[in-house]
């Protein structure tokens, strides 16, 4: 426990032993971690249990996965250095004040597993091929891209505008935050699924079809 302080890159790299099946290395920190950076070379596991604090945590290329503990908060930058690869796993009460990928370097998947009664909130841009929500209230202050956007049964609000495609998979509700665009499809898994809110007084726009049934 304690603080895991770095005047040198963290490094998640895949070991190499004949015993492997194609895994990577798991590193559980109890501790909160600062450090210049963080970097994955391979398919690792990097576990954080309190707040990690770092300039760029990159994926470069590898398909590993950071996941913060619920009250884990993460300040920097989130990226996939090329784009596409890379998830993150918020499980609970977090604020995430960065960007947690971007438009030239996003990520392979973002996923909320708050429950009901968590709050999580991304200040900066929010960019990944899939983003999943929880039960929790998701709270985006930039733009959200995503090709797929699944909704759960929580709320997301999005303060910065949205792009790509959102389906609601379950009966949550979302918010197009006060003259902010949504831009692409909405769709839903059956009739009657989901509540979307475009009432703000500033003049939210809406440039999609909406309400496509089983997408």
């Amino acid at each position: 426990t304690g603080v895991q302080t770095c005047a040198l890159p963290i490094y998640i790299r895949r070991h190499d032993r004949s015993s492997d099946r194609g895994g990577g290395t798991t590193v559980a920190v109890a501790g909160t971690i600062v450090a210049t950076n963080i970097g994955f070379g391979g398919a690792g596991l990097l576990t954080a249990a309190h707040n990690v604090t770092t300039t760029t945590l990159d994926f470069g290329g590898n398909n590993g996965t950071l996941t913060l503990a619920s009250g884990a908060n993460f300040t920097g930058n989130a990226i996939d250095t090329g784009g596409g690869a890379g998830t993150i796993n918020l499980t609970g009460n977090e604020t995430f004040t960065g960007n947690l990928g971007t438009a030239a370097n996003n990520l392979l998947a973002i996923n909320f597993n708050g429950g009901g009664g968590t709050v999580a909130t991304v200040s900066g841009t929010t960019d990944a091929v899939t983003i999943t929500s929880g039960a929790g209230a998701e709270t985006f202050n930039g733009l959200v891209t995503a090709t797929n956007f699944n909704t759960g049964t929580g709320s997301q609000t999005f303060n910065g505008g949205f792009t790509g495609t959102m389906n609601f998979a379950a009966n949550g509700t979302t918010t197009v935050g006060n003259g902010q665009t949504l831009t692409g499809n909405v769709t839903a898994g059956a009739p009657g699924t989901g509540t979307l809110d475009v009432g703000g007084a500033a003049g939210s726009i809406v440039t999609s079809t909406v309400g496509i049934v089983g997408g």
